[in-house]
Protein backbone atom coordinates (compact mmCIF):
# COMPACT_ATOMS: atom_id res chain seq x y z
CA UNK A 1 0.00 0.00 0.00
CA UNK A 2 2.64 2.14 0.75
CA UNK A 3 4.20 2.25 -2.67
CA UNK A 4 0.70 3.14 -4.25
CA UNK A 5 0.29 5.98 -2.21
CA UNK A 6 4.00 7.26 -3.28
CA UNK A 7 2.72 6.82 -6.58
CA UNK A 8 0.11 8.98 -6.06
CA UNK A 9 2.05 11.84 -4.93
CA UNK A 10 1.22 11.42 -1.44
CA UNK A 11 4.20 11.50 1.37
CA UNK A 12 4.35 8.67 2.94
CA UNK A 13 5.40 8.12 6.65
CA UNK A 14 4.86 4.31 8.04
CA UNK A 15 6.28 4.16 11.57
CA UNK A 16 6.92 0.75 13.53
CA UNK A 17 5.80 0.08 16.88
CA UNK A 18 8.57 -0.92 18.67
CA UNK A 19 8.64 -4.54 20.22
CA UNK A 20 6.19 -5.61 17.44
CA UNK A 21 7.39 -8.55 15.51
CA UNK A 22 11.40 -9.30 16.25
CA UNK A 23 12.25 -5.79 17.27
CA UNK A 24 13.70 -4.43 20.35
CA UNK A 25 11.45 -3.63 22.52
CA UNK A 26 11.51 -2.17 27.10
CA UNK A 27 12.85 -4.62 29.34
CA UNK A 28 9.86 -3.16 31.74
CA UNK A 29 6.41 -4.31 30.77
CA UNK A 30 5.10 -1.33 32.74
CA UNK A 31 7.27 0.97 30.70
CA UNK A 32 5.73 -1.04 27.70
CA UNK A 33 2.04 -0.36 27.02
CA UNK A 34 -0.52 1.46 25.12
CA UNK A 35 0.71 4.90 26.18
CA UNK A 36 4.25 3.99 25.49
CA UNK A 37 3.28 3.62 21.53
CA UNK A 38 0.50 6.33 21.72
CA UNK A 39 3.05 8.83 22.87
CA UNK A 40 5.60 7.82 20.60
CA UNK A 41 3.13 8.48 17.66
CA UNK A 42 2.09 12.13 18.99
CA UNK A 43 6.14 12.63 19.13
CA UNK A 44 6.40 12.17 15.29
CA UNK A 45 3.56 14.09 14.78
CA UNK A 46 5.31 17.00 16.76
CA UNK A 47 8.73 16.49 15.02
CA UNK A 48 7.76 15.93 11.69
CA UNK A 49 5.34 19.14 11.96
CA UNK A 50 2.76 16.87 10.23
CA UNK A 51 -0.62 17.83 8.98
CA UNK A 52 -3.36 17.36 6.98
CA UNK A 53 -2.98 13.57 7.82
CA UNK A 54 -4.43 11.02 6.30
CA UNK A 55 -4.53 8.54 8.95
CA UNK A 56 -4.21 4.69 7.65
CA UNK A 57 -3.85 2.24 10.32
CA UNK A 58 -5.42 -1.28 10.88
CA UNK A 59 -4.94 -4.09 13.82
CA UNK A 60 -2.77 -2.24 16.83
CA UNK A 61 -2.41 0.79 14.07
CA UNK A 62 -6.35 1.29 14.82
CA UNK A 63 -6.31 0.39 18.51
CA UNK A 64 -3.57 3.05 19.50
CA UNK A 65 -3.29 5.52 16.18
CA UNK A 66 -7.72 5.98 16.55
CA UNK A 67 -7.03 7.54 19.86
CA UNK A 68 -5.04 10.94 17.81
CA UNK A 69 -7.38 12.85 15.57
CA UNK A 70 -9.74 13.44 18.55
CA UNK A 71 -6.72 14.97 20.43
CA UNK A 72 -5.25 16.82 17.43
CA UNK A 73 -8.61 17.57 14.84
CA UNK A 74 -7.03 20.22 13.04
CA UNK A 75 -4.41 17.78 12.27
CA UNK A 76 -6.15 15.05 10.20
CA UNK A 77 -8.46 15.39 7.28
CA UNK A 78 -9.18 11.84 6.80
CA UNK A 79 -8.94 7.98 7.68
CA UNK A 80 -8.65 4.96 5.83
CA UNK A 81 -9.39 2.54 9.01
CA UNK A 82 -9.20 -1.69 8.37
CA UNK A 83 -9.32 -4.58 10.03
CA UNK A 84 -9.15 -2.98 14.14
CA UNK A 85 -11.24 -2.38 17.10
CA UNK A 86 -11.89 1.22 18.75
CA UNK A 87 -10.82 -0.27 22.19
CA UNK A 88 -13.31 1.41 25.18
CA UNK A 89 -12.48 -0.52 28.22
CA UNK A 90 -10.27 -0.17 31.21
CA UNK A 91 -9.05 -4.08 30.86
CA UNK A 92 -8.60 -6.54 27.80
CA UNK A 93 -10.88 -8.15 27.07
CA UNK A 94 -10.35 -12.30 27.81
CA UNK A 95 -9.92 -13.04 24.05
CA UNK A 96 -6.45 -10.63 24.51
CA UNK A 97 -5.47 -11.84 27.53
CA UNK A 98 -5.27 -15.08 26.47
CA UNK A 99 -3.41 -14.26 22.95
CA UNK A 100 -1.11 -12.38 24.91
CA UNK A 101 -0.27 -15.39 27.30
CA UNK A 102 -0.33 -17.61 24.45
CA UNK A 103 2.29 -14.85 22.44
CA UNK A 104 4.21 -15.05 25.92
CA UNK A 105 4.64 -18.80 26.16
CA UNK A 106 6.09 -19.40 22.57
CA UNK A 107 10.05 -17.75 22.62
CA UNK A 108 9.66 -18.25 18.47
CA UNK A 109 5.92 -17.48 17.13
CA UNK A 110 5.25 -20.05 14.74
CA UNK A 111 3.35 -17.48 12.25
CA UNK A 112 2.98 -20.36 9.57
CA UNK A 113 1.13 -22.42 11.93
CA UNK A 114 -1.04 -20.01 13.15
CA UNK A 115 -2.34 -18.73 9.57
CA UNK A 116 -2.58 -21.91 8.32
CA UNK A 117 -4.92 -22.80 11.64
CA UNK A 118 -6.68 -19.39 11.15
CA UNK A 119 -7.20 -19.70 7.67
CA UNK A 120 -7.73 -22.67 5.94
CA UNK A 121 -7.83 -21.81 2.70
CA UNK A 122 -3.79 -20.63 2.75
CA UNK A 123 -1.80 -22.99 0.23
CA UNK A 124 1.29 -23.77 2.16
CA UNK A 125 3.39 -21.00 0.00
CA UNK A 126 0.60 -18.53 0.99
CA UNK A 127 0.94 -19.01 4.67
Amino acid sequence: MIEVFRQGGNRVIAPDFFGFGRSDKPTDDLVYGFDFHRNYLVQIIHALELENITLVCQDWGGVIGLTLPMEFPDLFKRMIVMNTTLAVGELPSQGFADWKAYCASRPDLDVVSLMQRSTSTLSAQEA
